[in-house]
């Protein structure tokens, strides 16, 4: 994709018969994101023609004046469910173009295995392999918890100017449902009537939607301050910290380790969540001692590499069998698939996975698999 240059934007800025001086101001901000590596962006216009995309359009959404997504519960395993967000083929083009451009180049804390190149579970789970004690904290509502105005920190630390720091912000982030903007005023700002443009006053603020290709990375660089601080923590008692996504970890090598000492870090790890407006999905808190089987993204970490559990095991060759035996399309019906393609891109990951941890284990499924006719 070619950029708009600024001074393109200059040209036509001078032919409109702007301010020189604001001109001059605007040039200078951009020459100084582009050596920082980033694309200029020095307007919202200027952003309509980096992506194509009408510039009404993106007012629009900056504003809040339009909803450019389309919404559905998807269930979580074992209870509940999560809401993913969809944007709208134009706002969806906008937010690939900042991740591609802007959020890509940059980098989430070393504690962070999740939404970036050379990341994986199998990553994260080595750090804690040969672990004696493990402890593990959840966070509720992971990117719904993160709003517009983390989202802007991240966008002036690139050393975009303000105003449009702001409205990449509005871009990359949604509104709250009306049944959670209740939430102990959480997503209320008493600053919207300050906004100097009328039209982008809004009382409530948006949140990272679970379906923007933005709100991965965005979420990384929005929480680099408390990865900072809970490495330091995890520090204090000898630990190992990693997050992957909304995961928490700390292990310790040490047998000696005690629990007292883990109820005490998890008290810690609490207050420092709620100082960032995050909170503490309790009732998914481990404290995992020597003797028990330890378990980190679904991998088991008590021996020196990480390993595949006998669940996902079982599971993944009671697949394998009925589709050799049955085939795709009737597996699907059996197992209550939406579909047989979906059937098989479901299959095809868990062996894909198996062959990525465990190649010995993993390869021979493969190839069974291969002898089988895809459903399509």
């Amino acid at each position: 994709m070619d950029l708009w240059p600024p001074t393109i934007y200059q040209r036509e800025g001078e032919k409109e018969g702007c301010d020189p001086k604001l001109l001059i101001a605007a040039l200078s901000d951009a020459h100084a994101v582009q050596k920082a590596g980033f694309p200029a962006v020095l307007s919202l216009r200027h952003l309509a023609e980096h992506t194509q995309v009408p510039y009404d359009f993106l007012r629009d959404v900056v504003g809040r004046r339009t909803d450019a997504y389309r919404s559905f519960p998807m269930k979580k395993r074992p209870t509940g469910y999560r809401v993913i967000c969809i944007p709208e083929p134009p706002l969806l083009r906008v937010q690939r173009w900042i991740q591609q451009f802007i959020l890509q180049t940059l980098k989430p804390h070393v504690s962070s295995h999740a939404y970036a190149k050379g990341c994986s579970p199998m990553r994260c789970a080595k750090m804690h392999a040969g672990c004696k004690w493990l402890v593990k904290v959840d966070i509720r509502r992971f990117f719904e918890s993160i709003d517009e105005i983390s989202a802007y920190r991240v966008f002036r630390e690139c050393g975009y100017q303000s105003l449009v720091a702001f409205e990449m912000a509005r871009l990359s982030t949604r509104l709250p449902d009306r049944g959670h903007r209740k939430e102990a005023g959480r997503w209320t700002t008493r600053d919207a009537e300050k906004y100097k443009i009328k039209n982008y006053r809004v009382r409530h603020l948006g949140h990272l939607p679970q379906g923007a290709p933005t709100s991965p990375m965005l979420a990384n660089l929005a929480m680099r301050g408390f990865d900072n601080l809970a490495e330091s923590i995890a520090g204090e008692y000898g630990l190992v910290y990693t997050r992957y996504s909304d995961d928490l970890t700390f292990s310790s090598g040490d047998a000696k380790f005690k629990r007292e000492t883990a109820t005490v870090l998890t008290r810690r790890i609490y207050g420092l969540l709620r100082s960032f407006d995050l909170e503490p999905k309790t009732s998914k808190t481990n404290i995992v001692p020597p003797g028990a089987r330890r378990v980190v993204l679904g991998l088991i970490v008590n021996e020196d590499r990480p390993r595949l559990t006998r669940k996902f095991k079982r599971n993944l060759e009671c697949h394998v069998y009925f589709v050799l035996k049955l085939g795709y399309i009737v597996h699907a019906r059996e197992r209550k698939f939406d579909s047989a393609l979906g059937c098989f891109h479901h299959i095809q990951g868990l062996v894909a996975y198996a062959c990525q941890i465990d190649p010995v284990y993993g390869t021979p499924l493969c190839k069974s698999l291969a002898e089988v006719p895809p459903p399509f």
